[in-house]
């Protein structure tokens, strides 16, 4: 499984993260859910074009 770069000096495997996630409380789970949503939904979402953006703007 991949490993995650914390910073420099810390790396994690996947799966002990996982294993970490799965024993947070559930409200705790739902919030990191929702973030984890947000910053996908952000990466699949088109950027508008500098002209998209002037004509949204007007």
């Amino acid at each position: 499984m991949s490993t995650i770069r914390m910073s420099p000096e810390v790396k994690v495997e996947v799966k002990n993260m996982l294993s970490g996630i799965s024993k947070l409380e559930t409200p705790d789970l739902e919030v990191f859910l929702n973030e984890v949503a947000y910053m996908l939904a952000r990466r699949k979402t088109k950027s508008l074009s500098k002209k998209e953006t002037e004509l949204m703007a007007r």
